[in-house]
């Protein structure tokens, strides 16, 4: 099994050549996915059953349990730690089922054990979640318009109008020159058939 974070390997074994003895282990375990769509509910009057819909799925979400073992299990945990802290997207590749086309994570959560009398041992718990780069929307979904690119739709909007209002007055000034009346005329008329 392979994973890494950031160029850091989480699983793997180094042997003394010489003697063949475990210089250092790096190892995972009680690996979690956890995998999750967003539904919703429209509950519809009079009508038996429900209509959901399908909004997407949520990252997804990666746990396990791992140690560090060797002379330098403190400083790859250091290391681990730094990239925590920085709550940056870090590289991610791993062979676990389920997440291997995940290529960027951010580190959710890392819990840190430390064994008593032994400094070149670790253990940790880690949560990942994916992490999802934000994408223009593919059609499917309503787009957001820009605000300034509404405030341009509203001011060609209002011109628009206002241009009406004045092609309006103009009409309403040939007919009063065709029926030969003024303006007032034309008022007194209206006002006398409402």
């Amino acid at each position: 099994m392979k994973i890494e974070l950031e160029n850091i390997k989480l699983t793997s074994r180094s042997v003394n050549i010489q003697s063949g003895a475990s210089r250092e282990t790096r190892s995972v375990y009680n690996i979690k996915t956890t995998e999750k769509r967003t539904l919703v509910e429209h509950k519809i009057p009079g009508l038996e059953g429900n209509i959901f819909q399908d909004m997407g799925r949520e990252p997804i979400r990666i746990s396990f349990d791992g140690i560090f073992q060797g002379p330098l299990a403190k400083k790859n945990l250091e290391e681990l730690r730094k990239k925590f802290k920085a709550g940056k997207p870090v590289q991610f590749a791993s062979d676990i089922t389920g997440t291997t086309d995940i290529t960027k994570v951010l580190i959710n959560d890392l819990i840190i054990g430390d064994t008593l009398g032994d400094s070149a041992r670790f253990t940790y718990s880690i949560s990942l979640i994916e992490y999802l780069e934000a994408k223009a929307s593919s059609g499917t979904g309503r787009q957001e318009t820009p605000v300034h690119s509404q405030e341009k739709q509203a001011e060609d909007s209002i011109s628009k109008v206002i241009n009406q209002v004045k092609e309006a007055k103009k009409q309403l000034k040939e007919v009063q020159k065709k029926a030969g009346k003024t303006k007032k005329e034309v008022s007194n008329k209206i006002k006398k058939i409402f």
